[in-house]
């Protein structure tokens, strides 16, 4: 009787089984490895977008407003506020005195505020430096020169032209006047700025009591700038819009995530910059004599021992604002940390050009 040898099973040795799996281990750690580069490479390219798209719409922001100050106000590009015997300070928009940078409170006494008024250092620290503030002021052109009618024999209120409506809804103009906002009247010589605290029809009143104390009155006529010296003027009566735009840095809020804001008259700041890292202004002025640039308008700038020496240096010289806006991103990349960049741009005031130097 003959016997059958059996025939092995077809199929991989263990050992040959360990080879492929290494080789597929292999290619898919390949594989993952490259997935994981592309992806890191995703995020960050769109981090670093995202960051270079914010700091462009900011710095843009920020120069648009630059490139309106001084515009439509009077010779000399300032506007009158009360001023004298028993004014009190005209109280500025900006952050309160956060460790060494001693923050914003009043505005210089003065009949006037100038179109620029600088704040080097008052804003909080990042990474232990002052931050800048900046408050400008310009005449909306939307509401410019309108006449108006009357005012109260309180000097509290006054009326618009029905020419204009201000109260029309909707707001088909863009002319309607409301609660904060800023205007300035104006008659013959004199400009006053008041602060609007109730509107009824073509009445706008200027209660005191306004949150930036612009709403000064004296019936004795003894202090200077008001609506009650305007009152006795003679000649035609106009009023313009105020545009009075302070930029600072808010830590106050969230102090790991600095915020560049934009504050319009006294009504709440509105972030523009999130995650920022510095925020810095010089000044290039003509001051008749040699006319510096990159001038930081520090508190020996304001003597004879400053860039303008042997004077003094002026607000009212500046013609030009060099800005420097740096944030980083968002996120932290866990390789790399923050994604940062800084942008810097040179603004010429335009409506400053043609100003009396010398003034």
């Amino acid at each position: 009787m003959s016997t059958r040898r059996a025939r092995p099973e077809a199929g991989f040795t263990l050992i040959e089984t360990m080879i492929s799996m290494f080789i597929m281990l292999v290619v898919l750690a390949g594989t993952f490895t490259a997935m994981t580069n592309a992806m890191r490479a995703e995020q960050t390219a769109r981090s670093i977008t995202t960051l270079n798209g914010h700091l462009r719409s900011s710095m843009d922001l920020v120069v648009r407003d630059f490139l309106q100050v001084g515009q439509g106000l009077q010779s000399g590009r300032v506007v009158g506020v009360p001023n004298g015997v028993g004014s009190q300070p005209i109280v500025r928009p900006g952050p309160a005195a956060a460790g060494a940078c001693a923050g914003v409170t009043n505005f210089p006494v003065s009949p006037n505020i100038t179109a620029v008024n600088v704040g080097p250092d008052l804003g909080p620290p990042i990474n232990g430096q002052c931050t800048d503030v900046i408050t400008t002021l310009a005449v909306d052109g939307l509401f410019d020169g309108v006449a108006v009618t009357a005012v109260a024999a309180n000097a509290q209120s006054i009326t618009i032209t029905p020419a204009v409506n201000i109260s029309d809804v909707p707001d088909v103009n863009s002319d309607n006047i409301r609660v904060g906002d800023l205007l300035e009247v104006r008659r013959g010589s004199l400009s006053v700025l008041q602060y609007v605290t109730a509107v009824a029809g073509q009445t706008v009143t200027f209660a005191p009591g306004d949150p930036l104390r612009l709403n000064q009155f004296d019936p004795a006529r003894n202090m200077l700038g008001t609506m009650d010296q305007l009152q006795v003027q003679v000649g035609g009566i106009q009023t313009s819009r105020i545009r009075m735009i302070t930029y600072f840095v808010d830590t106050a809020t969230n102090p790991a995530s600095p915020r560049l804001v934009r504050r319009l008259g006294a009504a709440p700041a509105n972030a523009v910059a999130f995650e920022l890292e510095g925020f810095r202004l010089t000044y290039d002025l003509a001051d008749g004599v040699t006319n510096p640039s990159a001038v930081r308008m520090n508190a020996a700038d304001l003597t004879a021992a400053g860039d303008c020496a042997p004077s003094a240096c002026s607000p009212n010289q500046i013609r030009k604002a060099n800005v420097t806006l740096a944030i980083r991103s968002e996120q932290r990349n866990k390789q790399s940390g923050y994604y940062q960049n800084t942008l810097y741009t040179q603004v010429a005031l335009r409506s400053l050009s043609f100003v009396d130097r010398y003034k």
